[in-house]
């Protein structure tokens, strides 16, 4: 993977991870509405689905399949946010590196 479209994948998951209801201050100890984190889990799937072209398929299964782990435990919606940009961050991380 070449240098630009690194950095591009790179900067799609970190807005994600920027745009994530917990990491802005309108809301009050950082709960989220379940309309909220369903609108902001379509944005992740999106990009994800979008990255997915130029990233190993084997990665782009892990993640999601880490996302999937997450969505289906029981915790708050705010702790699940937490999670996932988590795993994002990671997967993030693993791009600059390859």
């Amino acid at each position: 993977m070449d240098h630009q479209i690194k950095m591009m994948v790179v900067d799609a998951i970190t807005n994600v991870v920027k745009n994530a209801p917990t990491r802005q201050n309108n809301y009050l100890y950082n709960t989220v509405s379940k309309e909220r984190f369903d609108i902001w889990i379509r944005y992740v799937n999106s990009v994800l689905q979008v990255t997915s072209q130029y990233i190993n398929m084997n990665m782009f299964f892990s993640i999601n399949s880490q996302i999937q782990n997450i969505l289906m435990q029981n915790i708050d919606y705010s702790i699940k946010v937490n999670h996932i940009c988590d795993v994002l961050l990671s997967f993030a991380k693993q791009i600059i590196y390859l």
